[in-house]
């Protein structure tokens, strides 16, 4: 398993990766909308996403499995140079869920944050209707450490959600 910057030459990819999979998001965070699933949306989506890695608040990118197949993307977003800061977003495709994936994932784009990136801490947001990924998180050394009420929109509905950090150390600590 592998995790790449994303390329407009995934778009293809991408657009095949979010249709399949679509109702199976829609579990877990606000549906996109129907433009968003067909060329022009994915390509205007990418270009977002890459103008916001020129602009270094974005590192985005795609979960491949040692075939090469896209099987989940994961994001650090906000990325904050004073503050060393950023959050963590991820979802990982309905056949590909329960097999250990996101963990690996989570803990590569973890040490791309705390070495490459030089990042102090990353903050990630669950909602409380998803335990899948609130054992992800801990997993990965994450702490939770707050409430966030109504900061999901999933169907309609407002969910709460738990408040996540994972604090790297440094040698002065």
């Amino acid at each position: 398993m592998q995790i790449d910057l994303l390329q407009q030459s995934d778009a293809s990819a991408i657009l095949q990766f979010e249709k399949t999979n679509r109702e199976w998001f829609d579990q877990f965070i606000e549906d996109r909308g129907d433009w968003f699933y067909t060329p022009e949306g994915i390509r205007a989506h990418i270009a977002n996403f890459q103008e916001k890695y020129a602009a270094g608040s974005l590192y985005p990118c795609l979960i491949r499995d040692d075939g090469g197949l896209l099987i989940g993307r994961i994001n650090l977003r906000d990325i904050e140079r004073k503050s060393h800061t950023a959050r963590l977003g991820y979802r990982v495709a309905a056949a590909s869920a329960g097999r250990g994936v996101t963990s690996i994932a989570v803990m590569q784009m973890l040490e791309l944050a705390r070495t490459q990136l030089q990042l102090a801490q990353v903050i990630a947001h669950v909602s409380v209707e998803n335990p899948a990924s609130v054992r992800v998180l801990e997993k990965c050394g994450f702490s939770r450490v707050g409430m966030r009420d109504a900061k999901s929109i999933v169907r309609g509905r407002a969910l709460d959600c738990h408040e996540y950090r994972c604090i790297f150390e440094t040698a002065e600590s």
